[in-house]
Formats: C-alpha cells, sequence, structure tokens
C-alpha cells in the first residue's frame, strides 16, 4: 500500500510540475499573479504567529509555515492556469471537482485519527480502573480460578508500572511474589514452561499452564 501511495504522489508532483511549466509559458502575467497571491497567504499565515509574546520557537515554525503556505498557493494558481490552457472549459468541471476530493481526504484522515487514537484512549482508562480500584482479591489466593490469578498477575504488573507510593509498591510486590508461589504450587510443570520461555514482569502465562492453552 506505501508504494501505491509514493506512486501517487510523484505523479501528483510530476503533474503540478507540467501544469505550471505549461501555465507560464502560455500565459507569463500568470507569474506575477502566483507571486502576488503566494507571498499574500504566505505573510499572513507567518504574521499569525509573529505575535512577540509567543516563544522564539512559535514563531519560527509560524515562518517556515508561511512559507509553506506561500509555495503552495503559487504552485497551484500557475497549475490552475496550465489547467486552463491544456483542458480549456472542460478545467472548469475539474476544478469544481477540488474541494470535494478534498473534503474528502479530511473526512478520511480525520476518520483514521480517531481509530488510531480510540485503542490509546481505551487503554488509558483500563489503566486508570486498575489503579483506582483495590488489586488486593477478597479470597485468598489458593481458592482462585487459575484464569483470575493469571488476570491478577497482569493487572499488579500495571499497578506497578503506574504508582509511586511505596507502600502501594511493597503491597503490590508480595502479593505478586504470592502469586507466583500459587501459581508454582498448582502446575509446577507449566509454571517451569513459562519460565523457560523467557518469562517477562508483565508476561501472561495462562497458555503455558495445563488445561488453559
Amino acid at each position: 500500500m506505501r508504494w501505491l501511495v509514493r506512486v501517487g504522489s510523484t505523479l501528483g508532483v510530476l503533474t503540478v510540475a507540467v501544469l505550471s511549466a505549461l501555465g507560464v509559458l502560455m500565459f507569463p502575467p500568470s507569474i506575477a499573479i502566483a507571486l502576488i497571491l503566494g507571498c499574500a497567504v504566505g505573510l499572513t499565515v507567518a504574521m499569525s504567529g509573529a505575535d512577540g509574546d509567543q516563544p522564539k520557537a512559535n514563531r519560527r515554525h509560524a515562518q517556515h509555515r508561511g512559507l509553506g503556505w506561500g509555495t503552495v498557493t503559487a504552485t497551484g494558481c500557475l497549475s490552475v492556469v496550465g489547467l486552463v490552457v491544456a483542458l480549456g472549459p472542460a478545467a472548469g468541471y475539474l476544478l469544481l471537482a477540488v474541494p470535494v476530493v478534498i473534503a474528502a481526504a479530511l473526512l478520511m484522515r480525520r476518520s483514521r485519527i480517531m481509530h488510531t487514537d480510540a485503542p490509546a484512549e481505551k487503554a488509558a482508562v483500563m489503566i486508570a480502573e486498575v489503579i483506582e480500584e483495590p488489586l488486593e482479591p477478597a479470597e485468598p489466593l489458593h481458592e482462585l480460578a487459575t484464569e483470575k490469578l493469571c488476570l491478577l498477575w497482569r493487572r499488579s504488573y500495571t499497578r506497578l508500572q503506574h504508582t509511586s507510593s511505596p507502600t502501594s509498591m511493597s503491597r503490590t510486590s508480595a502479593l505478586r511474589k504470592d502469586i507466583l508461589d500459587e501459581l508454582e504450587r498448582r502446575d509446577s510443570d507449566g509454571f517451569e514452561r513459562w519460565l523457560g520461555s523467557g518469562a517477562r514482569a508483565g508476561s501472561n502465562p495462562t497458555r503455558y499452564l495445563t488445561g488453559l492453552s
């Protein structure tokens, strides 16, 4: 899929370059028009971040952004002239389609961002729940089902990663030691398989234990 995007981007750049050159050759005054529009847009964008109260890095970023938008505007103006020269009246239909294509691209980008952020937001909510709710089970560890014991092992790791309280860290570490002891007592062979696989502090031992894989 990436190669398709690269090919499309390359073709788009070449098309814009050809149309711009055609616009300059067939209608030389378009250069002056493009420069005026490009400078106007670029200065407007750059001035938006030129406030003296803004940090220097922000002002520099606004200047770079103004230069970029000015270049895009000037190039777009030349491309439109070249398109009109090449296609005549038919270019009007293509120009009308441009806003539709841009709007569709923006909607797709927004949808992709929302879908990308959703898993992160869900993970943040789960972490918050693990941190806030009591970790110690109401029942003794030896009465818990093995699946719940494995889940408690993973949740206790999340608690350790997101707590700064010495008391909480000490209690959670002690609980994790008891969980390991209970898992080894229930299924020593499965416990050894898990350790032999390179078990990490937050890994899931479930698939190594007898009857749970």
